[in-house]
């Protein structure tokens, strides 16, 4: 229900019970199909669904062996943690090949917490954007099950080829409801805004429309925009409130490198140069998700605090001719 908090992968359970209904889809897993919430999958479509133990590398090769065979859309669910040492049979066959397979990860980011810096995976758009076509991150359950039924239909040839999608272990806020429907390649307006876009994804979405909310109490209008379709993105939109606002910031649970915000850098370099920021992890480490999130800067104080200063900066910088003029932003008030 939208407002409440719900794991991602019940999206991904939901969504390949859906799909099945319609297209031969089938579903490989290393020994964590309960986990990936694929147990009501299991027990409604048993001949579908296989458990290869823990051999990722195995998985990813018999799921492209049933693509290859079926041409229908099959699923390679596990930890991101797991499935990166799939990572090399997935580029070397998969994508290759141009087969209908998409590696679903979940457990990713700094919210894996004490699971420790190996199973966190900062990396992980890094990789998928280099050996995948597309790569996904959606932001609440409802997103995942929609990319899980229409990632179905390899027919349209927008939902084809190699697939990545990228989740995270916590509960995260229901934004949709349950008829909200995802379109890849496209981003989505959360909130509007004038003076700044904050794009994130996944679980730091919630962190951004928090700290929109104190940054409206400062005088500042914060737009927030969720980026799930990492490749292809949505460069016309990213383009619009880079013009519109003067200042672009991404918010992540990823690597300060390699991740949105490199994305969200290439497309303003070519098309819009503006002024760009860009909130990640710089490092791992082992601690409860809420310590590693304070330590990140990824609450919404934090991110509050950082983007207020930003827009200052942007407004007193006026050497690239924008208009826009010096600004001094009000003291945040926070709870």
């Amino acid at each position: 229900m939208k407002g409440q908090h719900e794991s991602m992968r019940s999206g991904l359970g939901r969504g390949a019970v859906e799909a099945a209904k319609t297209h031969n889809i089938r579903v490989y897993v290393s020994d964590l199909g309960n986990s990936m919430s694929l147990a009501d999958f299991a027990a409604q479509y048993p001949r579908r669904i296989v458990d290869a133990g823990i051999a990722e590398q195995d998985s990813v090769t018999m799921a492209a062996g049933a693509a290859h065979r079926t041409g229908e859309r099959v699923y390679y669910a596990t930890f991101e943690g797991f499935s990166k040492l799939a990572a090399e049979p997935f580029e070397q066959i998969v994508r290759r090949a141009k087969l209908n397979v998409c590696k679903v990860g979940s457990h990713v980011g700094l919210q894996v917490g004490q699971d420790g810096v190996s199973n966190q995976v900062l990396n992980y758009l890094s990789y998928n954007k280099a050996i995948s076509d597309t790569v996904l991150c959606p932001a609440d359950w409802v997103e995942a099950k929609q990319m899980t039924v229409k990632l179905a239909n390899v027919k349209d040839p927008k939902y084809a080829g190699p697939a990545t999608m990228s989740m995270t272990r916590a509960e995260v806020l229901t934004l949709h409801d349950d008829n909200w429907e995802w379109s890849i390649g496209k981003g989505e307006v959360l909130r509007d805004g004038d003076d700044v876009a904050i794009m994130s994804y996944g679980a730091l979405i919630e962190p951004s429309l928090g700290a929109a909310a104190l940054l409206e109490g400062s005088g500042v209008s914060a737009a927030v925009i969720n980026i799930s379709s990492i490749k292809p993105i949505d460069s016309l939109l990213i383009e619009q409130y880079a013009r519109k606002t003067g200042l672009v910031v991404t918010a992540e649970d990823h690597s300060i490198d390699g991740g949105l915000g490199s994305s969200v850098s290439d497309v303003l370099s070519e098309r819009y140069p503006t002024h760009m920021r860009r909130i990640g992890a710089e490092k791992g480490e082992t601690g409860s998700p809420k310590d590693l999130y304070r330590k990140a800067g990824f609450t919404p104080d934090a991110i509050a605090e950082r983007v207020a200063g930003w827009v200052e900066i942007r407004h007193k910088d006026t050497t690239n001719g924008n208009g826009f003029e010096p600004r001094k932003i009000a003291p945040l008030v926070h709870d």
